[in-house]
């Protein structure tokens, strides 16, 4: 059947015309309001501004890496973002505490969300193994894959239903609805540490937003909210006027450590035109809490031009640059009759084409 539109006239040479009877142009509404719901409107809104200034936010966008350089190592980055929560606070404070991750249950009917409880028995090796000066490399990549590894199997569980939180809070539920005796279980030292969620964080999966959070959920405690994309990680950290930027910047060091440990998988050769240009632009246009670190990797390296726009090459042994021992050259030969020298301002997992 054909649609009509219910602004149209129905009758004379005007249907035909299809000239509309109402006029849908907008237009700016005026609103009368009264002494009394002014003052209602302006109490309402200085509540509003107490709830906004009692929480500190502070933004850590991540740039070094993100989803794609994490999986080549064959680790989950929603596991590794965890991980770097986590012992971001260990090594702020030096206490292991309760964190929270909702898990998307939408495989049931009228499925919503379980709670996930990142701090394991595990978790806690890891955080007294990261930070001793002690521990070597080895040991600490070890016990950072099996936290990983552990993760990844109980968010699995949670998604299939096989979580205890839910459960157990709607069994309680039915106890006070029903008016029966509660266990005394709901009143232990046990359920209380359980269900104050110091570290409170979810994940936002929609790569499209550059920035995703929510507050706390107790006095002490951190809402982070964070966004995994293919190159970069974006964190939004709240709290109650606690240490918000300290925190942000330790879980920044992990995941330099993090990124250290792991190790570049791929190398790209380098365009050599308007490199230090985009490599300065890019360095001015960052924010103070997202400033770049000076390769760690060691990978990144900058071939060299003459007046002439053409590649030079040295002519003696000697003149051969000199590449520290330590650095990866994954890919070198491509590039190995050039004179390359190291760029610390270039960012490991970048795509920059071949001249």
């Amino acid at each position: 059947a054909k649609v009509k539109r219910a602004a149209t006239v129905e009758m004379g040479s005007d249907y035909a015309k299809g000239v509309s009877v109402l006029d849908t142009n907008p237009k700016k509404l005026s609103f009368q309001l009264g002494e009394k719901l002014k003052r209602q409107i302006f109490y309402a809104e200085t509540s509003l501004g107490d709830a906004v200034n009692a929480d500190d936010t502070y933004v850590l966008e991540f740039g070094k890496f993100g989803k794609t350089f994490i999986v080549c190592n064959k680790l989950s980055p929603d596991s590794i973002v965890q991980m770097s929560i986590i012992l971001g606070y260990y090594r702020l404070y030096g206490e292991i505490v309760c964190a929270y991750e909702p898990v998307l249950t939408k495989r049931f009917l009228h499925g919503r969300t379980e709670a996930m409880r990142s701090t394991t028995t595990v978790v806690v090796e890891l955080c007294k193994c990261w930070i001793n000066r002690f521990s070597t490399n080895e040991e600490k990549m070890a016990i950072l894959r099996k936290c990983t590894q552990n993760h990844s199997r109980l968010v699995k569980e949670a998604s299939e239903g096989m979580g205890v939180d839910r459960h157990l809070y709607a069994l309680k539920c039915i106890a006070d609805k029903k008016g029966l005796d509660v266990p005394s279980f709901f009143r232990s030292k046990a359920w209380e540490k359980l269900n104050h969620t110091v570290l409170s964080t979810s994940n936002c999966g929609n790569p499209a937003l550059r920035l995703f959070g929510f507050g706390p959920v107790v006095p002490d405690g951190f809402g982070v909210g964070y966004i995994i994309k293919d190159s970069s990680i974006q964190y939004s950290i709240s709290s109650k006027h606690r240490q918000t930027k300290r925190l942000a910047n330790s879980i920044r060091q992990t995941l330099l450590e993090i990124g250290a440990l792991l190790g570049p998988t791929k190398y790209h050769s380098v365009n050599c035109e308007n490199l230090q240009s985009d490599a300065s632009s890019r360095r001015s246009s960052t924010l103070e809490y997202a400033e770049e670190w000076d390769d760690i990797y060691g990978d990144s390296l900058k071939v060299c031009e003459n007046g002439n726009n053409t590649m030079s090459r040295p002519s003696t042994a000697a003149d051969m640059p000199k590449v520290p021992s330590s650095t990866s050259l994954v890919g070198l030969a491509k590039v190995s009759r050039m004179s390359l020298v190291r760029e610390p301002s270039m960012s490991v997992g970048t795509e920059i084409s071949e001249k």
